[in-house]
């Protein structure tokens, strides 16, 4: 199935960016619809995996050294007030 594009400022974009990228419009088209399309929901185990993953990255960076002793409104940059600066 084809489809025609009647508008050519549209059709200008694609092509620049498609340029722009090293691809091809249809290969453009394909990657950023992809993107957008409904994914099926995570099975359980997927839920479990990513949990998983989470809950070690959390471990790890919890032993990570504090680079920074301010406190965390002093670096957020929040008055005595609870206000920015």
């Amino acid at each position: 199935m084809a489809i025609v594009l009647d508008d050519p400022e549209l059709e200008i974009r694609i092509r620049d960016l498609a340029a722009a990228s090293g691809r091809t419009p249809e290969e453009l088209l394909r990657e950023r619809l992809y993107l957008f399309r409904p994914r099926p929901p995570l099975t359980p185990e997927e839920v479990d995996e990513r949990l998983r993953i989470i809950d070690e990255v959390t471990e790890r960076l919890r032993g990570a050294p504090d680079l920074d002793p301010r406190p965390a409104d002093e670096i957020l940059g929040y008055g005595a007030d609870g206000v920015p600066e």
